[in-house]
């Protein structure tokens, strides 16, 4: 690794108790999430950032929901849902609480990452499940209307690796059939 980036994770690492807003916790779980960083330091950061959101997560915007779930989704080393006593695993877990209920403020673009960053992390169990069937609720809700290319193809990637029920996995696999082809050439995006 870069001598300068491992500095600066050095830095981070000591001022990240010093984050105290949703939006600096959620840039900084983005960020790293964004340049897959890992190591000891990532680690202590990552601890610090989930000891200060605990009692802020109702402060927490549905986009700072969505982006720290997808930067820690994007940090993880592999299935959070293996360690339930992992700083990660109750991370995700809160923001996951915290963001059930109010799915149906999220954009296009924080429902299809929510669920992508649920199914990466293969988060399985009666929170994740209720999270997931609300954001395929609301993206079916929408029409798809915002969702990106990128955002459709995770969203149907994520219901596929979660295995969600058969009674909305199957009528959201065939509300995005109807959307896909609902106008000729619609399916250039994908090429």
């Amino acid at each position: 690794r870069d001598v300068r980036f491992q500095s600066l994770l050095s830095h981070l690492r000591g001022c990240a108790s010093q984050l105290d807003s949703p939006r600096h916790v959620m840039r900084v779980l983005w960020a790293l999430g964004k340049l897959g960083a890992s190591g000891r330091d990532v680690d202590s950061i990552i601890a610090s950032l989930a000891e200060l959101a605990w009692p802020r997560f109702s402060y927490f915007t549905s986009m700072e929901l969505s982006n720290s779930l997808w930067g820690l989704a994007r940090l993880s080393k592999g299935p959070a849902g293996g360690n339930p006593n992992s700083v990660l695993f109750q991370f995700v877990s809160a923001l996951i609480a915290e963001g059930t209920p109010r799915v149906e403020t999220f954009s296009a673009q924080c429902l299809s990452n929510s669920l992508w960053a649920v199914a990466k992390l293969e988060l399985s169990g009666p929170a994740s499940d209720t999270f997931s069937n609300a954001c395929v609720a609301q993206i079916r809700a929408n029409t798809f209307s915002d969702t990106t290319p990128q955002g459709f193809a995770n969203s149907i990637w994520a219901v596929a690796k979660l295995r969600l029920a058969q009674g909305v996995a199957v009528p959201f696999c065939v509300d995005a059939a109807r959307y896909a082809t609902s106008e000729p050439g619609d399916l250039h995006c994908f090429m």
